[in-house]
């Protein structure tokens, strides 16, 4: 799935719209480069754009991510995977983001609930059956938005 023509798309919607009340959220399949994730130009099929300039594009139109206060740069973990060699590690798939419109007009606040995600090696042998998909492989967010 070519990602960056998906992005372009979005991009240029909301450079036109970025003065709207918009809210973006959801499973963007990119996370933040950091010193623990190098960069994600595996899923990144037709182009050599990374993960983060993506993200930072979507800053760059005046849309604010909204973290925790506790939040590093690379963020807040919202989905646990395994390597093929089996070694399991956890990334920040998933975004909220507003436009600066929201970001002055509203309160914006999130919250992570990571005890719903699990994968199938977490579950016993004897339960396996019942569980044929996991329910999810990612956090729950909860974002609150009010008026200020």
């Amino acid at each position: 799935f070519p990602y960056t023509t998906l992005f372009r798309s979005l991009h240029r919607y909301l450079d036109k719209s970025k003065e709207q009340n918009i809210v973006l959220i959801g499973d963007f399949n990119l996370y933040k480069k950091s010193d623990e994730y190098k960069d994600c130009n595996n899923i990144m099929s037709d182009t050599t754009t990374t993960c983060t300039a993506l993200l930072d594009k979507l800053e760059g139109l005046g849309f604010e991510e909204i973290r925790t206060i506790n939040e590093s740069d690379s963020g807040h973990y919202t989905h646990l995977d395994s390597n093929k060699n089996g070694s399991r590690y956890s990334k920040k798939l998933d975004h909220i983001y507003v436009s600066k419109s929201v970001s002055d007009n509203f309160k914006c606040s999130v919250n992570y609930v990571d005890d719903v995600n699990f994968d199938r090696d977490d579950i016993d042998n004897d339960n396996k059956e019942w569980y044929i998909e996991p329910f999810t492989d990612h956090s729950l967010i909860i974002a609150e938005i009010s008026i200020k």
